[in-house]
């Protein structure tokens, strides 16, 4: 039985083996096939080769090591690490796949990583130790370890003379010391060791195209792709050089190129990007760019480009937020350091962007752009002392700049140094040839001092500069407007227009002329030219939009305004207007959707969601203007008015706190902004913190003495403190800085609570007798006397009211009561009116009825007066009108249950004694 068992064993065994043995042979095999394909130049057919060889055998260290070196080909690092580090594992000399183990880390930046693990022990083959230290010296050059570097590519090149690695690393270094001529050796070097190496042509291209010899750049990138024809760098460093000299077809063609290669690598998705933003094409590069994100989300160029798009279509927040990550691991990339300050200063972010530029800022040579963009931060910041010093660096590196010495010159405009400013822009002049911009500078200047002959020459000059165009004609209008001789300017305008009859400014100029001279036909045909030539011009529309407006045509005016709408489907200004009608109109609903269209096509634009916020508070959803203006601070978090919009939202839902918070922030960006005080005087005094809130306004008093509203809103501290007396002293003090109705009313009621009652009328009817039509005034005054007991100075004031406005229910009603109480016949016809006019005003119905009871008529007044209580159950008095009511109705029974209700609240009324008595004598009766 043994022998036989033995053989069946055997047998079991073998078929188990042969399916293994099948697959390692296949595997083999596949490892051929890729080898194959490798040296026909076909890296993705050898790639597909040697995964299915790692399918049928996932231990083929041969298979693994292969597939990591392609990946290093294919510029894909990340993958090339994890195989070579899993053939190591399997057993595969680590020796042998250091050099490329290290290079996979130098591709990715991984530099101290290299110098940590990739380690060249002496006792190695030369060869190989050479090409490790020459892997070393390049992550010593990029971790700015010159002297390591040096050392250690010096030591390559003794152990392997004829090693290429060791050259270009030496001219990496010689780049990065700027020592251009010996970096160009080196590499010429290197390309004698080894001609057909793509790496180094590639260096000698960069290096060529770093000194703006673009076309023996292009040489050297086209004998890159001659030694390797899969070099996807060449055609990405051909195709930025394209884009640089504007041939848009040839960088296409070199961006086809490496899509034929590898149709989704992310350096030609990248480029077609670039190409389309090259061309503004704006939206169209975000969108290719958001799918590049998607698939590799920590790509720096696509996030640099990404970002440069998001600053061109204004969403500055998602710029600064692709900016961020590439700066903490490049913060040495010129570019996305340059953009995120842009973005910065974008949205108000002016010290933020300053610190950005810092370290470009501290090179002992800052190029003229970053010492341009100190100058305009510093200008923002309205230090233009500081401004005019980074300008006049930028001049000095770059004396040819005509932009920067207009900058400068307005450096000096804000210090006051008109004739510096005056030089400088005479310089400008000079530098820009045709184009003009310091020469309107300079126009404008003599303009705001008022030296017309000095605008007109400097016009003539402009004039040569740009014969065949409208805007000297314009400017030269603007002059003789100035100086008053209206001919000449007319002369001007319409010399600009036979130019160009489109011309937007010279037809408004002729517009507002022709309305002075009461000649509106004329002033509309103005734009009706404007509109021939462009059919969508905005800015007409608007203005015979206007127009329309002035004669109170509102269906032309709508009209116009949609008119402009739908011809720009985008802008936020006709939509504004429309949205601004709606809500006069009182029709919140559809404002809001109108806002909404807005935002919807703006959703990143600070106008947009300033209207879309200011809608929504007008709609009463202040959850969502909340929501609104937080992302509008967020846009811009140094914009006063952002913040001030956030604390007012946050106000109107009693969120006093997160108002304080806003306010405090509109306060750091703008410490002198008086309306932020004043807001936080408001919300401090809400949360409790009247002595913060008082010395704030008394802050706000020394800051500025000659603001009424400062003392005011002390005065309305002291008042809820009840020192009247000391509050009706900042109240005389603001209404002699301004004289207004609301301070006329404060300060009566100050000096009235304050004892000084006689004071206190005669200032209100010195502010009457002068300003007989303020109704509002005298409306307050009416009422105070009526509650003083002063009933024939109130009547008097009620008549006056009266007299202005028939239909005055208030006037009417306190009229009637009063001329009741001192038995003027006139007291029912009063009523009547006013109950005529508002019969569910239950103040109304009340004093028509008690007029009614008192004068016999109970059965009819009584209901009036029952219909007010049960709308005014709380109101004592109406309460006391209705028991007497009933009792003179002749129901004594029930007058007594209201008598003893109202009696029993144990709440003062006027009335009271009255009903106490009614109630006894109506008890006594019933006795």
């Amino acid at each position: 039985m043994f022998k036989r068992f033995i053989p069946i064993t055997l047998c079991l065994a073998a078929a188990f083996l042969l399916p293994a043995c099948s697959k390692e042979a296949d595997s083999q095999k596949l490892v051929a096939s890729a080898k194959q394909a490798q040296d026909k130049g076909d890296l993705k057919a050898a790639v597909i080769e040697l995964k299915n060889a790692l399918q049928q055998n996932p231990e083929n260290v041969e298979a693994r090591a292969r597939l990591g070196k392609l990946y290093i080909k294919q510029g894909d690092p990340a993958s090339a690490e994890k195989e070579l580090r899993k053939a190591m594992q399997l057993g595969k000399d680590k020796n042998e796949l250091l050099p490329e183990l290290g290079q996979t880390m130098l591709q990715q930046g991984q530099f101290q990583k290299l110098i940590d693990e990739i380690q060249a022990p002496a006792g190695i083959a030369p060869l190989l130790r050479a090409r490790i230290l020459a892997l070393r010296g390049n992550a010593f050059v990029s971790l700015k370890q010159h002297d390591k570097a040096k050392a250690s590519l010096d030591e390559a090149r003794t152990l392997a003379p004829d090693l290429a690695d060791v050259y270009t690393g030496l001219a990496t270094l010689a780049m990065v010391e700027q020592k251009d001529a010996e970096a160009a050796a080196l590499i010429e070097t290197a390309i004698a060791k080894d001609p057909k190496r793509a790496t180094t042509w590639l260096m000698k291209g960069y290096l060529l195209q770093a000194k703006d010899k673009l076309e023996e750049a292009i040489g050297a990138y086209r004998e890159a792709i001659k030694a390797d024809p899969r070099s996807i760098q060449a055609h990405s460093s051909l195709a930025n050089i394209y884009l640089r000299q504007g041939k848009l077809d040839a960088a296409r063609a070199e961006v086809a190129a490496i899509k034929k290669l590898e149709p989704q690598h992310l350096e030609g998705r990248y480029l077609a990007a670039l190409i389309e933003y090259q061309q503004k094409n704006f939206t169209a590069a975000r969108d290719m760019l958001q799918e590049i994100l998607k698939a590799a989300p920590n790509h720096p160029p696509s996030m640099t480009l990404f970002a440069a798009t998001a600053i061109e279509l204004g969403s500055f927040g998602q710029a600064e937020q692709h900016l961020l990550p590439v700066l903490q691991r490049y913060p040495e990339n010129i570019v996305a350091r340059r953009l995120l300050a842009t973005a910065q200063m974008k949205t108000g972010q002016h010290e933020k962007a300053l610190e950005t530029l810092k370290p470009l800022l501290a090179e002992p040579q800052p190029e003229p752009v970053i010492l341009s963009m100190a100058g305009e931060i510093h200008l923002q910041l309205k230090q233009p002392a500081k401004s005019a010093e980074f300008f006049e660096r930028a001049a000095k590196a770059s004396p040819q700049n005509a932009q920067v010495r207009t900058r400068l010159a307005l450096s000096r405009l804000a210090m006051g140094h008109t004739e510096q400013a005056l030089s400088d822009l005479n310089t400008a002049s000079g530098l820009e040839s045709d184009k003009g911009h310091a020469d309107v500078m300079i126009i404008m200047t003599h303009m705001t001092n008022k030296a017309w002959d000095q605008a007109l020459k400097a016009i003539d000059s402009l004039e040569k500069k740009q014969p065949s165009i409208p805007l000297s004609h314009n400017l030269r209008g603007a002059v003789y407007l100035s100086k008053g001789d209206r001919a000449r300017a007319r002369q001007s305008f319409e010399k600009a227009l036979s130019m160009d009859a489109g011309y937007f400014p010279a037809a408004m100029n002729m517009a507002q002329l022709d309305i002075k001279d009461k000649n509106p036909g004329a002033a509309r045909k103005r734009f009706e030219g404007v509109l021939a030539k462009d059919k969508d011009h905005m800015q007409a529309m608007l203005a015979i939009a206007a127009m329309e407006a002035d004669v109170k045509n509102e269906k032309a005016y709508l009209e116009w305004v949609n008119k402009a709408a739908s011809a720009h489907p985008t802008a936020v200004q006709p939509r504004a207007l429309l949205a601004q009608h709606h809500l006069q109109k009182n029709d919140p609903q559809k404002a809001l959707a109108i806002a909404n269209e807005a935002a919807s096509a703006n959703p990143n634009q600070p106008e947009a969601l300033d209207l879309l916020g200011m809608t929504q508070m007008a709609a009463g959803e202040k959850d969502n203007a909340i929501a609104t203006f937080t992302k509008l601070a967020a846009l811009a978090p140094n914009n006063p008015l952002a913040q001030m919009r956030l604390g007012t939202a946050q106000e109107a839902v009693k969120n006093f706190s997160a108002a304080h918070a806003a306010y405090q922030r509109a306060i750091e960006t703008a410490p002198d902004s008086v309306d932020a005080q004043i807001a936080l005087v408001r919300v401090e005094f809400q949360l409790g913190r009247k002595v913060e809130a008082q010395n704030r306004a008394q802050k706000i008093q020394k800051q500025h003495p000659k603001l009424a509203q400062g003392y005011v809103l002390e005065g309305d501290i002291l008042m809820s403190d009840k020192q009247a007396a000391q509050a009706a002293k900042r109240y005389e003090t603001a209404f002699g800085l301004d004289k207004n109705s609301a301070l006329a009313i404060r300060l009566h009621g100050a000096l009235a609570r304050s004892g000084q009652q006689k004071q206190a009328d005669n200032e209100i009817r010195h502010w009457l007798a002068k300003q007989p039509g303020d109704l509002a005034v005298r409306a307050y005054f009416a009422d105070a006397l009526l509650q003083t007991g002063q009933h024939p100075q109130a009547i008097e004031q009620y008549e006056i009211l009266l007299k202005a406005n028939s239909q005055n229910v208030l006037a009417l009603n306190n009229l009637a009561w009063m001329y009741q109480a001192a038995q003027d016949k006139r007291a029912l016809p009063a009523a009547e009116k006013a109950y005529k006019l508002a019969p569910d005003n239950p103040a109304v119905m009340d004093t028509l009825g008690w007029i009614l009871v008192s004068q016999g008529n109970a059965q009819r007044g009584l209901p009036l007066i029952q219909q007010a209580y049960s709308k005014q159950p709380d109101n004592l008095s109406l309460h006391y009108h209705l028991a007497s009511a009933l009792a003179r109705n002749g129901d004594r029974a029930r007058a007594i249950v209201e008598f003893e209700r109202l009696l029993g609240r144990g709440q003062r009324f006027p009335e009271e004694q009255e009903a106490q008595s009614l109630l006894k004598q109506l008890k006594s009766g019933a006795r």
